[in-house]
Order: C-alpha cells, then structure tokens, then sequence
C-alpha cells in the first residue's frame, strides 16, 4: 500500500451514533484500500455480512465498464465503505476549521496502519472494476486501464470499530432499497427508446443488458393492444397502474414476444417487407376476436369472472396455443 492517500470529504450526517462522509476517491486508490467481509455460515461472533459475489454480475460489469470507459454507467451509484480502526477519526482533518460541522469539507489522510476499507454496498461494482483493470491489463491496453484507474467514483464513507453497526448499514441499505419492477424497467425502457433518448437505446442495444430489442417490439404491441384492441382495451394495467385481475404490460409483452418472433422469422423466410410489428399485431388481435365470437360468456362482464380466460396465466396458455 502506498505511504498515504488523501481524499476529500464532506461530513453529512450522524445515524446511531456514525458520522457519515461523501466524497470522491480514484479507482486506484479504492482498489488498493478496500476489503470485502463475507458472511461465513454459522461463525460466531460476526465476522463479515456480505453476501456472496455473484462472477455473472462481476463480470457484467467489467464487460459494461470497459465499452463505456469515458462514462462509467455502472458507477451512477455511490460505494459505501467502512474504516474499522477506531482512531481513524484521527485522520481526518477539516479544511476550514470555522466550518468543520455537517456540510463542511474535509480530508481523510489515509495510512496503511488504518488497515483496510470494508465494502459494505457496492461490492459486485467495486470488483467489476477491479476485474476490469486485469483484463485490461492483460489485454496490454495499458492506455484504456490508467485512464479507468484515473477516474473518480462517489463514495459514502463511515468510520465505526463496531462490525455490528457496520452490519446494519448493509442490512438497512439493502432492506429499504428496491430494484425498480420488471413493469417498471419495461415502461421506461420503451419509453425511453421510442423517444430517441441515446441512454437507453445503448441500454437495449447492449450485450450485457436484460432487455432485447425484441422485448421492446413486444412491448409496443402490448401497448397497442391496450389502445385499440376489441378484446384487450382495458384489460391491460400499466406501470404503477392498480387494476385487479388486468395483465400487466410486461406479462402481456413476455407472452407476445414468441408470436413476435416467429413473425419476424417467416417474414424474413419470405422475403417479405411487411412490418412485423404491425402484423404480430394484427395476428394476436384476429386470434382474439375469434375466440370471443366463439365463446362470447367467457369475455362477457360479468360471466366471465366465471372463466377467467383474460388472467395472466390463461391468457399466456391461450397465446401459447396460437
């Protein structure tokens, strides 16, 4: 470990009895500090708490990391990390002593004798980026990995002995925190494709993303169905959106993306010019109207709370069949 780092703070906020600093550290400098303290099944007393790395997730993020080296995407979030000794408080310094309270600036002078920096929220991104430097370096792209070991990322910084408090932090980070729903993610993904914005056109045209450009197709024509469509009109719930006993515009996308595909795959076959969207459309919507000239009770108001078949689990047996 080098002689010292320095890096400045600012105090934020005190919770059950911890200072709470924000700042900016290199990636060097976060890579030769931290450390990770796993959670070991049944040890006792408490030595770590994290959960185990998930190498998929890791790599995922060195993989996004290195394509997007001018713009960290994986980085928007702070790192949160914990210094265990207890005189590190010692360290730390404000630059403007009349200003040296919550909201003041400060610098932390951090020696070896500080020991390591714990990784309690931000452990996959922390060691994405370390294994985005390896492969780099391996790559011999030393240009790309001093340009990556250079940028800044935000930190949350905390200074507790205490591994119990440290702990908590973890547990309350991650038992408040949600990830944005599935609906969620495929509302703003679809929106934010249809409307050109470069973000996340990116996001749906990269490798390393969960969300296809097929998915977004799928979603459109989810859309349309819940706009026009004779049966579907009002049968399908949006983002946020309550309405018990309507699909929602992710499980209706999920179950038109095989009829989708298999459009786009013999129009394709054919030679055809026809739009795919616009004839999964049209395909899903004929199939539909059919079967509720055939069975017209069970899309009737009230006779069809007796069959159900517009439910997510029917309907996606139904689409199945077609």
């Amino acid at each position: 470990m080098s002689n010292k780092i320095e890096f400045n703070l600012i105090k934020v906020l005190n919770i059950f009895g911890i200072d709470f600093y924000n700042g900016a550290i290199s990636v060097a400098d976060l890579l030769e500090i931290m450390d990770v303290a796993e959670f070991n099944p049944w040890e006792s007393p408490l030595k770590g708490y994290q959960r185990k790395l998930n190498d998929a997730k890791v790599n995922a993020i060195a993989e996004r990391t290195i394509l997007n080296l001018g713009s960290p995407e994986a980085l928007v979030d702070a790192i949160n990390l914990n210094i265990r000794e207890k005189d590190a408080v010692a360290y730390i310094k404000p630059l403007d002593k009349k200003n040296d309270g919550y909201g003041g600036f400060h610098t932390l002078t951090y020696i070896p004798t500080l020991g390591k920096a714990f990784l309690v929220d931000g452990q996959h991104r922390a060691k994405g980026l370390q294994a985005a430097v390896s492969k780099l370096r391996d790559d011999k792209k030393f240009n790309e990995m001093n340009q990556l070991l250079n940028t800044y990322i935000n930190i949350c910084l905390t200074l507790t002995e205490d591994i119990y408090k440290e702990a908590y932090t973890f547990y309350l980070i991650n038992q408040y925190a949600k990830n944005v729903s599935p609906e969620g993610a495929t509302r703003l993904m679809l929106e934010g494709f249809e409307n050109n914005s470069i973000e996340f056109k990116n996001e749906v045209t990269s490798e390393n993303t969960k969300t296809t450009i097929d998915d977004i197709h799928s979603a459109k024509i989810a859309d349309m169905l819940s706009a026009n469509s004779i049966v579907w009109a009002n049968r399908i719930k949006d983002y946020n959106e309550k309405g018990a006993g309507k699909v929602s515009v992710r499980a209706m996308a999920m179950m038109i993306k095989p009829v989708f595909l298999a459009v786009t795959k013999a129009l394709k076959d054919s030679g055809s010019k026809q739009d795919p969207i616009d004839l999964t459309y049209e395909l899903i919507e004929i199939y539909w109207k059919a079967i509720s000239k055939v069975f017209p009770d069970m899309f009737n108001e009230i006779k069809g709370k007796n069959f159900g078949i517009t439910k997510s689990s029917q309907a996606e047996v139904m689409m199945k069949v077609l």
